[in-house]
């Protein structure tokens, strides 16, 4: 499915439990070990990354509409129990403007959108390529506000 992810329609034909598993795969394929949970009782955690002494929860949000801000806050919320240094919201269609003023000053909150996750596929896949303006830029942005962005 690697050969699919530069494709937008693609992501979009799958549910909720697939986008998780593609997901973490882009993560593992930037060096990250990703862990999908089992769905129920995760507390809304859907991935768990680990990168060294770093550790992450993820919560993968796949919706044609920006991301309301109740999610948003929920994940925030749990950040301490998971023992997370991070907290990950992958929001297919970004957030809202209120969502996205919730996240503006927790530097440890990033968010990203299927345009985000798409890239980093490309990057995973091209890792021994350097990574040049070129190839970084993408489409015109929609106007969703999508929160600070992953630093890969």
């Amino acid at each position: 499915n690697a050969s699919l992810w530069k494709e937008r329609q693609w992501w979009w034909t799958l549910d909720g439990w697939q986008f998780e598993q593609e997901v973490a795969r882009v993560f593992r394929l930037n060096g990250y070990k990703a862990t999908v949970t089992k769905g129920s009782g995760d507390g809304g955690v859907d991935i768990i990354l680990k990168k060294e002494n770093y550790k992450a929860i993820v919560q993968c949000k796949h919706h044609h509409n920006p991301l309301s801000p109740e999610p948003v806050r929920a994940l925030w919320g749990i950040k301490d129990d998971w023992g997370a240094d991070e907290v990950i919201m992958v929001a297919s269609s970004g957030l809202t403007s209120a969502s996205a003023e919730f996240v503006r000053n927790k530097p440890n909150y990033k968010v990203l959108n299927l345009d985000d996750i798409i890239r980093m596929g490309q990057q995973g896949l091209n890792q021994t390529q350097p990574i040049t303006k070129e190839t970084t830029q993408h489409k015109p942005k929609q106007k969703t506000i999508t929160g600070r962005k992953l630093d890969i």
